[in-house]
């Protein structure tokens, strides 16, 4: 695809490699953050620049896709100036809430395509459910097999997210897909279980 990965992030700092990690990089960081418990501040990577954790702190960077997966509240307002100034085109939200309400409503009207943490972050509690099932059924399914079904589900809540914006013509609103979607679940819950009428 001529993809890239040219900045990985925590909660504090921001490693930036502007010809892009190669694989052993990505090895490195890895052992070194998950298995040595270490800062990203702390790891050596061959030619890369280590900055406080503001995006507004990159300098001189192109980028298409911007994926907030660090932590709760990342992006702001400045920073998501930031980030369209770069040439970010699409955001989807893999941390919980990264970003700001003032942050969400640049992304929404200056992103081709901004997918909020509700929906693009499913993943996790997905496999969750599928951890359920493997254990109510007794049965231990493959790597692959997990990764079908987790497949599956990801783009039905795309596909679920993206029917309901346009049914309201509100096309490529993948937020108000999202809390529509949810909101609609729990209305129908609510009166399937007779709460509601």
């Amino acid at each position: 695809m001529g993809s890239k990965v040219v900045t990985v992030s925590d909660s504090q700092s921001i490693m930036l490699k502007k010809e892009g990690f190669n694989y052993d990089d990505l090895k490195v960081l890895k052992e070194e953050k998950f298995s040595n418990k270490r800062r990203l501040s702390e790891i050596k990577v061959e030619n890369t620049e280590i900055m406080n954790g503001k995006i507004e702190n990159i300098k001189n960077l192109k980028a298409d896709i911007y994926l907030p997966c660090a932590t709760q509240g990342e992006i702001d307002e400045e920073g998501a100036v930031k980030l369209i100034e770069m040439g970010v085109k699409y955001v989807a939200e893999g941390a919980n809430m990264p970003s700001s309400i003032a942050a969400i409503c640049i992304f929404k009207e200056k992103c081709r395509v901004f997918l909020p943490s509700k929906a693009a972050n499913a993943g996790g509690v997905a496999v969750s459910g599928l951890e359920m099932v493997q254990n109510k059924t007794m049965t231990k399914w493959s790597r692959e097999k997990v990764n079908e079904n987790l497949e599956a589900i990801m783009k039905n809540i795309f596909s679920t997210i993206d029917e309901n914006a346009n049914k309201f013509m509100l096309e490529n609103d993948f937020v108000f897909g999202a809390n529509y979607t949810g909101y609609k679940r729990v209305l129908d819950a609510l009166k399937d279980s007779g709460e509601i009428c």
